[in-house]
């Protein structure tokens, strides 16, 4: 079982993998795409829409309360978006306990920013999330 990936669940739907690849993601006003070349450090994560579903926006605010409490500082308030879809995200710093928040609040990719630029590394799917009663994407 892997922990981290550059590839999606084999399972997930090629519009939806393609989806996470196009989207772009953004805090205090830069905007980065994966693949883009940065020197930031850090990881764009977010409790919304577990597993990549659509859940209802008080829900998601909820859990979005919720990871903000539990996130190691400092974080800043972000977003990603494609097309219509906008969700609301935290850059935090990238530590062992915000890796293990991306999985807990089940999600299903995070953006690393690192020293080889900004990669998407998709979450495996280790059974059900505590916090997200969506079944996980390998399920």
């Amino acid at each position: 079982m892997r922990a981290w990936s550059s590839r999606p669940c084999r399972r997930w739907p090629f519009n939806k993998a393609r989806a996470f690849r196009l989207s772009t993601y953004e805090a205090a006003g830069i905007r980065v795409r994966p693949g883009d070349r940065i020197r930031m450090r850090g990881l764009f994560l977010t409790a919304e829409n577990p597993g990549g579903r659509r859940w209802p926006a008080g829900l998601n605010r909820r859990r979005m309360a919720l990871l903000a409490a539990l996130l190691p500082r400092p974080w800043l308030p972000a977003w990603s978006g494609l097309g219509g879809w906008r969700e609301a995200m935290f850059l935090a710093p990238d530590t062992r306990r915000t890796r293990r928040l991306a999985r807990r609040f089940g999600q299903a990719a995070v953006l690393l920013l690192g020293p080889r630029g900004a990669r998407l590394h998709w979450l495996a799917c280790s059974g059900p999330h505590k916090l997200a009663s969506a079944r996980p994407c390998c399920a």
